[in-house]
């Protein structure tokens, strides 16, 4: 009976430590780390704008003029600060590839003026106003978080003029004369990058270029200071062959994938 029990012993020892080795042989495996799900510029942004802008002004006798058709009144150079905003939706495709639409809306200060040739006491002076844009860009991503692009689409400008007087005269006061108001539109075209700098938030700069056509009749309305009374309407040719405007701004995008750490 002793045998017996000794023999049993010795065979449950044998199987425990058989089981032991089993048991340190199998390799020991991780668990599966989940990826990092990808950025996607997909969403809609809204975001904030500033910049500096200008632009070439001259004014010419209309042609229509019998006097002196065609002659060249001033010119002069406008600039100044802008700011403003813009928003707009993004849609990413074919891995590298963002289209996008996009409207911006910039107050100015883009001024300028000049002496009238051969009246020196007096000027034509300039204020963009304001410029807004309606545009489509395409972008390239040569990072995923760095996106290049170009866009184009209509600019609408808004255009004051004032015709000045800056030295006083026996029955000619200092002070404006004359002003118009006019409203140009053209082709806008831009080029930038825009750059995410967290989850929501990316930063941008552009060059903005709107085509307004060149020369166009302006009508001016007269004030009381001018001899020709108040009220009293004359046109003048203004051409304006561009605006031309770089940014840099910040956007908040929504509906972003993923964080910005991730790759292709």
């Amino acid at each position: 009976m002793k045998r017996i029990s000794l023999a049993l012993l010795a065979f449950a020892m044998s199987a425990v430590g058989a089981s032991a080795a089993d048991m340190a042989a199998r390799p020991y495996t991780k668990a599966p780390v989940a990826p990092l799900p990808a950025v996607s510029w997909t969403g809609c942004y809204l975001g904030a704008n500033v910049g500096y802008g200008w632009s070439d002004k001259d004014f010419y006798v209309p042609l229509t003029d019998p006097f002196t058709p065609g002659a060249l009144l001033a010119s002069h150079s406008a600039s100044g600060v802008v700011a403003g905003g813009q928003i707009g939706c993004d849609y990413q495709f074919g891995g590298k590839w963002v289209v996008g639409i996009q409207g911006m809306g910039d107050w100015s200060n883009i001024k300028g003026a000049s002496p009238i040739i051969g009246n020196p006491v007096a000027e034509y002076a300039t204020h963009i106003r304001s410029f807004v844009t309606a545009t489509v860009r395409l972008g390239w991503l040569a990072t995923p978080n760095l996106l290049l692009y170009g866009k184009a689409g209509i600019g609408w400008v808004d255009d004051h003029f004032d015709q000045n007087r800056n030295v006083a005269a026996p029955g000619l006061p200092v002070g404006r004369y004359a002003y118009a108001d006019a409203t140009r539109s053209g082709l806008a075209l831009g080029v930038g990058g825009e750059y995410l700098i967290s989850n929501n938030w990316s930063v941008f700069a552009e060059y903005n270029y709107i085509n307004l056509g060149g020369t166009k009749s302006t009508t001016f309305v007269s004030t009381a200071l001018s001899p020709l009374g108040a009220g009293r309407l004359f046109d003048v040719d203004v051409r304006q062959p561009d605006l031309q405007v770089v940014l840099i701004g910040l956007n908040y995008r929504f509906n972003m994938a993923g964080p910005v750490v991730a790759k292709y």
